[in-house]
């Protein structure tokens, strides 16, 4: 918005002056009002709440890495800031969330093979993790008492 005043050829005298100023101050001040709601309501029409962990990819919505959400059933952590790309076609900004940690079935360990503390395995319907290192033998495997597993429950 612009201002103009006709240049005048008298004197404008210190009353005149004061009018003119405060006349044009709250031209200004109208204009300011009418930016800043202008703003607040442009923020508020596209005012996204912030992402919950877990929730339902919005497209709306911004997320940062770390941001856990869910498309299809299947669940996603960002590796990067993304908004509206989609965690399944975007694989540079997303990474599958494993759901459950996957662990291997006892029976799948070659005989020999060294075991170390920390391994987890799954054994007649139970999961265990190894507490001392050994190696695979029937002799060792998975069972209650035993010194080289416990039971993870």
């Amino acid at each position: 918005m612009s201002v103009t005043h006709k240049k005048s050829e008298k004197q404008i005298g210190a009353a005149e002056l004061e009018a003119l100023r405060a006349s044009i101050m709250a031209e200004v001040e109208a204009a300011r009002a009418e930016t800043e709601e202008s703003i607040i309501s442009s923020i508020r029409n596209n005012l996204v709440s912030l992402p919950e962990q877990g929730e339902e990819w919005n497209e709306k919505k911004s997320y940062i890495t770390g941001d856990v959400v869910t498309l299809d059933g299947v669940s996603y952590t960002a590796t990067h800031y993304s908004r509206g790309k989609s965690p399944a076609s975007n694989p540079d900004k997303w990474t599958r969330t494993p759901t459950e940690e996957q662990i291997g079935a006892w029976a799948d360990l070659p005989d020999g093979e060294v075991i170390t503390e920390g391994t987890k395995v799954t054994h007649n319907g139970k999961k265990w993790v190894c507490v001392a290192q050994h190696f695979k033998s029937s002799v060792y495997s998975p069972r209650v008492n035993s010194t080289k597993w416990e039971e993870i429950t």
